[in-house]
């Protein structure tokens, strides 16, 4: 028997939370939701900017300034490139400015001149979920995952679109089926976890 912090799971199987049984499907998605935190922490912090610059476009968008904040966040894009943080600011700073339009141009040149390509497609993304166009957001997080882009908020975003484009159920479903299938995939598993959570 394993005892730790206060669930205690024999060799036999059986599985107890302070004396009660435990879903066996709950205990699993808890586990690799947990594995998950782990798997994701190394590349989330190294995808993490720190600098002030980040720190002083968010203040010029907490002031009001959307405009300004836009402006200074795509201003970014080409020394900060690769960045999924600068790339959520954009799409947040453009649907405060009503510019979203605006950005997905910018974002679609980016594609077509092969500059940040993934993180392009990803926020691109993110702009048709702002519109509620599920199938062309669900179409773009696809295409980022295609071409390397993982990390947790990708995920977190198209299980959103794919749960408003065919209902929770089949949300639940499709990424049980993908758990069979990639059972390695820490990715597939947060979307799990997501989808069981709405």
């Amino acid at each position: 028997r394993l005892q730790r912090g206060g669930c205690e799971i024999s060799l036999k199987g059986e599985q107890q939370l302070r004396g009660r049984p435990v879903n066996r499907m709950a205990l699993q998605t808890l586990l690799h939701v947990l594995y998950l935190g782990l798997t994701y922490s190394g590349s989330a912090l190294s995808n993490r900017d720190p600098s002030t610059e980040l720190l002083n476009v968010r203040r010029i968008l907490g002031s009001g300034a959307y405009d300004h904040a836009l402006a200074c966040a795509v201003s970014s894009l080409e020394v900060r490139s690769g960045n999924t943080d600068l790339y959520d600011l954009i799409i947040e700073s453009a649907q405060y400015a009503s510019r979203l339009t605006e950005v997905d141009s910018i974002l679609r040149n980016r594609i077509y001149e092969g500059k940040d390509v993934p993180h392009a497609l990803y926020a691109r993304g993110l702009v048709s979920l702002k519109r509620g166009d599920w199938v062309q957001a669900l179409k773009m997080f696809g295409d980022a995952l295609d071409f390397g882009l993982n990390v947790p908020s990708l995920h977190g975003a198209q299980e959103y679109a794919y749960e408003k484009a065919h209902g929770v159920e089949k949300a639940v479903d499709h990424y049980l089926a993908l758990s069979h299938r990639e059972p390695n995939n820490p990715g597939v598993w947060y979307s799990l976890a997501l989808a069981y959570w709405s």
